[in-house]
């Protein structure tokens, strides 16, 4: 395996309420394996003490438009919801035609304080083996997502796997920056648009 990397650490889309319990850090892992698997892990803090809330809502995609390709089809199992400050983790989960939902906590339960919550699953789909363009197996991520109703700051992201990188591109927004462990040509660039994790919001 030959890797290409594709993180992008998008623009958050701004709250568009004052109650929305912000997202004051969030630290995204991914652990890559030989067979395409994707061991994903999201740890992030909701500052309810900004905004009385219950709990995130975070929204996964099962399939994703790619242009004149064949729609991007994602395959999850394994989900679990911890909180180590003990916040509910109760889920009520929605399975729509396109996208997997997941509203934490419960109805009658608030928060005034800030509360921490990590979410680890596992996804297949992510990896486009053999790209016909760049030649590589091409790991297209995007890293948070863009569907948010709520800020956001102290991001991070990281990425690891079974083989080493032959290239790497990183984009945020509309600006991009582009690294290389050894240059590949230019058609290595990933070619196909970064599947898009997660959406998330508060109630």
């Amino acid at each position: 395996m030959m890797l290409a990397v594709s993180v992008g650490l998008l623009t958050p889309v701004t709250a568009r309420a004052d109650d929305k319990s912000p997202i004051t850090r969030f630290h995204a892992t991914v652990e890559l394996d030989e067979d395409g698997d994707a061991d994903v892990t999201l740890d992030f803090t909701m500052d309810f003490s900004q905004a009385r809330g219950r709990g995130p809502i975070i929204v996964l995609p099962t399939r994703q438009a790619a242009g004149d390709r064949n729609d991007l089809l994602f395959d999850y199992v394994g989900f679990l919801w911890t909180s180590p400050t003990g916040a509910d983790v109760t889920v009520h989960r929605e399975d729509e035609a396109r996208t997997i939902a997941m509203r934490v906590g419960e109805e009658n339960t608030w928060y005034d304080t800030p509360q921490d919550y990590t979410l680890t699953y596992t996804v297949r789909g992510l990896i486009d083996t053999d790209n016909a363009e760049s030649g590589l197996d091409e790991f297209n991520w995007d890293a948070i997502g863009t569907g948010w109703d709520l800020p956001i700051s102290n991001v991070s992201a990281e990425v690891h796997g079974p083989a080493p990188i032959e290239a790497a591109y990183c984009h945020h927004a509309a600006r991009s920056t582009t690294r290389a462990k050894r240059r590949p040509p230019e058609r290595a660039r990933p070619s196909r648009p970064p599947a898009s994790h997660p959406t998330r919001r508060s109630r």
